[in-house]
């Protein structure tokens, strides 16, 4: 059942598969109800954020609240993969209140019986002060041991520790190797590096490819940095379409501007309005503004709509105003 997650995935991203954001909540939805607590997960992160579909936080949290307790039975019966999972959600406060304590707890039982990833989450919350005083040298030292096996989040996280630590000659080859072995944030954060030229010499060309792999491995940050640095309006297009699959609100509502006034992308006015509705229901203000501007209504809330309705009036948009 967690493969049809994965497919889900794949089908909302539109990775190796059309882009299909329906049959992804299908995919989620049989995933979690035949017991795999990723695709409840994986839905619930749909409806919180309104990742094309309604955003309905009770509906997202009772989500949640399956998924933790689907890990919980999955970690207890010795799948170790699914207690990282369920650390994340404590860590975060996915449907259940945010306990430092508790991740803890949840990622060091499973690092000591040998899960890598567990190990760097929790030696993340030692280096980030989170649960426990700050250690920015103990963390390093174990997590070392699992990037020398090969372990993606390990040399990522290990290459972003000794970036913030200012370490650039020690940060640079471990995020180019979790990048290699298909860490989508290590390829995202060397890209940014190679971007701003201060760590290492600037290189625009080696950044665009960092980020364009980033972005083809599921980031949709980078996704958007990739669009927004682009030298023409159709690889912008392209650029901005993909981070708008993959939940970034404000690529949705840039790429319906594009659409709309055929930059890039052949014009097609019908399509803007559905990036727009898009955007809107993941938060993004432009998006909605746009929408507003059209006459039409917003995907939101009766109360978040008004509100928002208010301040775009108050802002010198007359389609807003009663």
């Amino acid at each position: 059942m967690p493969a049809c997650s994965a497919l889900g995935n794949l089908a909302q991203d539109g990775r190796g598969v059309p882009h299909d954001p329906r049959r992804a909540q299908a995919l989620h939805r049989q995933a979690c109800d035949g017991g795999a607590g990723i695709g409840c997960f994986n839905l619930g992160l749909m409806v919180q954020t309104g990742t094309w579909t309604e955003r309905d936080p009770l509906v997202a949290d009772a989500l949640f609240l399956r998924a933790d307790a689907l890990y919980a039975a999955s970690c207890d019966a010795g799948d170790l993969g699914w207690c990282l999972n369920r650390g994340v959600l404590h860590e975060d406060g996915f449907g259940v209140p945010k306990d430092e304590g508790k991740a803890r707890q949840i990622y060091a039982a499973a690092c000591e019986k040998g899960h890598a990833d567990s190990c760097v989450n929790l030696a993340l919350m030692d280096y980030y002060g989170e649960g426990m005083p700050v250690d920015k040298v103990g963390p390093k030292v174990a997590i070392a041991p699992h990037c020398s096996d090969a372990t993606p989040l390990a040399c990522g996280v290990l290459g972003q520790m000794h970036l913030v630590d200012g370490n650039g000659t020690e940060a640079i080859p471990l995020l180019d190797r979790a990048c290699t072995l298909g860490e989508r944030d290590a390829c995202g954060m060397l890209g940014a590096v190679y971007g701003m030229g201060e760590v290492v010499p600037l290189d625009p060309m080696r950044a665009s490819i960092l980020e364009e792999r980033a972005c083809l491995l599921g980031s949709s940050m980078a996704c958007k940095i990739e669009a927004s640095t682009a030298e023409d309006a159709a690889r912008a297009a392209t650029f901005f379409e993909r981070g708008c699959w993959i939940g970034d609100a404000e690529s949705c509502g840039n790429f319906g501007a594009l659409l709309e006034t055929g930059q890039g992308v052949a014009a097609d006015p019908v399509r803007a309005l559905a990036m727009y509705d898009a955007g809107c229901r993941m938060a993004d203000i432009g998006s909605c503004v746009a929408l507003l501007q059209k006459g039409k209504p917003l995907p939101l809330p009766p109360a978040e709509a008004a509100q928002l309705r208010e301040a775009a009036c108050a802002n010198g948009v007359p389609q807003a105003c009663p």
